[in-house]
């Protein structure tokens, strides 16, 4: 009997027991070690003790050497743990709430961040947006003050426009809109209702110049077709001074040509222009508040004949810069509305920081525990993990919103000195793109949390699994895209206003595709006074529409179709999973297993002899 005992094979020897139980006895002291601190990224896997460092005194026992050497000797225990590790680390925020009992502290961060800015660019889009209407109703009035035959249609973008090209096709118009410009800038100080001054230092009358580039040699004789030009050019400018000026202040007799002295060669000229400053002050009340502004803007008139196509094109071109405004305007801001906006400022980055620097470490760790997973994968399972499975311990997400933070730093930065009046108010436009841009990636970090739910997690995955495909297929679209672009703007711009340009040409047909406005670019086609390019103009429209609108944009949408079929599949366990995902499939451990009750991220350095002992 005691020899059958002996020699049956069920029976477990003295060793086999002494393992066994020394088995369970780690296993009891791993799950018992990581209950309480969960410091799995900082123990080493790798089998060898020369990254272990000791953080004690030397007369006692290093707790995560002894893990480490005790997962070496229970290589089970070593898998049970890259398993409780790696299935803690993909658990979201919620899953850890309801398991764990760790409260979302990022994201309630990320949602307290997207209220305080959108309060913030909300205040500063109103600011912008009043003074951005300042700037352009001064522009306005200045067009009509100075340009002769100014209509209010040009001041309303209609397209197509209502009026043409504000020109003038003879002699006299250009020399009475001369005329015009010169009168009404001897008057700016008293006929405009806005409070205009010359830019001197005392306010007198500054002395507008008038410049004209011209070919230094040039002739013509239209009678024989014969020409004679110097391609060199040359620019003289002329003080437009007042000895045109008489005693009561009136500018009626002057006239560019005794201003000169000759008559201007219209076959030489090239570009004329009239400049001078201005000084503008604004003054703006809002609510109980009021805001006083100074503005020196430098003008110019020009007048453009460097195509000498038989009429002189005319714009006026406005450069504001800040100037000096000394105010003596009582309670022009109260003290709590600027506390309360600098407050504002400062609450955003020092959130954002905070933010930034939570996202920073998650990648740090992740960047851990991905070196820790790919050496236990080389070393206890002999494979080499993929580049799929290594992007998945990558969060974009994270990427996306330290950016965010950044833009929304730098630009609460400039609105603080802007609030301080250490920077030009020209800075608005530079501060409302960054933060324009920063609510814009808050709003879409928070996509991160919104994909946790099962029901609008699919259209994130959807968005994401078709990423690469669109860019493929966008890139093939673009080179059919370009070439139509090119060709229509070749063929037919000369034709058609709406391919005058490339890049009008581009928003046509990118209009088209959308199906926007397609019968008017058909019926704008040209009248047919050139049948080869009516006929061609014909083709060129039909086979664009047939070819983007029912093929490009079909394939386009069909791209989106399957990757959500793909995703849905692999949502219902058609789909095989990775080698990482597999890995942690095969716990055996609940969510609400004790050895999730704690974070990882929380990494103790202290020893840890008593509780593991």
């Amino acid at each position: 009997m005691n020899a059958a005992s002996m020699d049956d094979p069920h029976e477990p020897s003295i060793e086999e027991q002494s393992s066994t139980a020394g088995s369970a006895g780690f296993d009891e002291k791993l799950s018992r070690y990581l209950e309480r601190y969960s410091v799995g990224s900082s123990i080493n896997v790798s089998g060898r003790r020369n990254s272990v460092v000791c953080h004690v005194d030397p007369s006692e026992t290093c707790v995560r050497d002894d893990v480490h050497e005790g997962l070496v000797r229970h290589p089970h225990a070593m898998e049970r743990y890259m398993r409780l590790k790696l299935r803690r680390f993909f658990m979201n925020p919620l899953e850890k709430w309801r398991h764990s009992g760790r409260f979302p502290w990022k994201l309630t961060l990320q949602i307290f961040k997207l209220v305080v800015v959108t309060v913030q660019v909300i205040s500063f889009g109103m600011e912008s947006a009043t003074f951005q209407r300042q700037h352009r109703n001064t522009y306005m009035a200045l067009e009509h003050i100075l340009l002769k035959g100014w209509d209010t249609s040009r001041d309303v973008l209609i397209y197509p426009p209502p009026a043409g090209p504000y020109v003038v096709e003879t002699k006299d118009k250009f020399y009475d809109h001369v005329r015009n410009v010169v009168l009404r800038y001897s008057t700016i100080t008293t006929d405009p209702v806005g409070t205009f001054e010359y830019a001197s230092p005392d306010g007198s009358f500054q002395p507008a110049v008038f410049c004209e580039t011209t070919f230094k040699d040039g002739r013509v004789w239209p009678f024989n077709s014969t020409l004679s030009f110097d391609s060199e050019t040359v620019t003289n400018c002329t003080n437009i001074t007042a000895p045109w000026l008489t005693s009561d202040g009136d500018w009626e007799d002057f006239h560019l040509v005794n201003l000169l002295g000759r008559q201007i060669s219209f076959d030489e000229l090239i570009k004329a222009r009239i400049s001078f400053s201005l000084k503008a002050l604004y003054l703006t009340k809002i609510d109980e508040s009021i805001f006083s502004e100074c503005y020196e803007y430098h003008l110019s008139v020009v007048y453009d004949n460097s195509k000498h196509d038989g009429v002189i094109a005319i714009g006026m071109h406005l450069n504001p810069s800040c100037a000096h405004c000394r105010r003596s305007v009582a309670n022009m801001v109260p003290r709590t509305v600027y506390t309360l906006r600098q407050c504002l400022n400062v609450l955003i980055i020092v959130t954002c920081a905070f933010s930034m620097l939570l996202c920073v470490r998650s990648l740090y760790r992740a960047h851990k525990l991905l070196r820790k997973t790919s050496t236990y994968f080389t070393d206890y399972l002999h494979r080499e993990l993929l580049w799929k499975d290594k992007i998945d311990f990558v969060d974009f997400w994270l990427i996306i919103i330290i950016v965010d933070d950044v833009l929304l730093i730098a630009g609460s930065a400039v609105k603080i000195r802007i609030e301080e009046r250490l920077v030009p108010n020209l800075m608005y436009t530079a501060c409302s793109l960054l933060l324009g841009c920063g609510c814009l990636l808050s709003w879409c970090g928070l996509l991160r949390y919104v994909g946790y739910f099962r029901v609008y997690n699919i259209l994130i995955l959807t968005l994401a699994k078709s990423i690469p495909n669109v860019i493929r297929f966008l890139l093939c679209t673009m080179l059919l895209f370009c070439g139509y672009v090119v060709c229509g703007w070749v063929v037919i711009g000369p034709h058609h206003i709406k391919f005058r340009t490339v890049s009008t040409s581009a928003e046509c047909l990118f209009s088209i595709i959308n199906g926007d406005d397609i019968f008017a670019t058909f019926a704008m086609l040209f009248d047919g006074k050139d049948l080869v390019i009516w006929y061609f103009a014909q083709v060129y429209m039909y086979s664009f529409v047939i070819l983007f609108i029912y093929v490009v944009v079909s394939l386009f949408v069909a791209i989106f179709v399957d990757a959500y079929e793909t995703i849905r599949d692999a949502q219902t366990g058609d789909d095989e999973p990775s080698v990482v995902w597999a890995f942690i499939a095969e716990s055996s451990d609940e969510p609400t297993s004790s050895a999730y009750l704690s974070d990882d991220e929380l990494e103790k350095l202290r020893p840890l002899s008593r509780e593991l002992s």
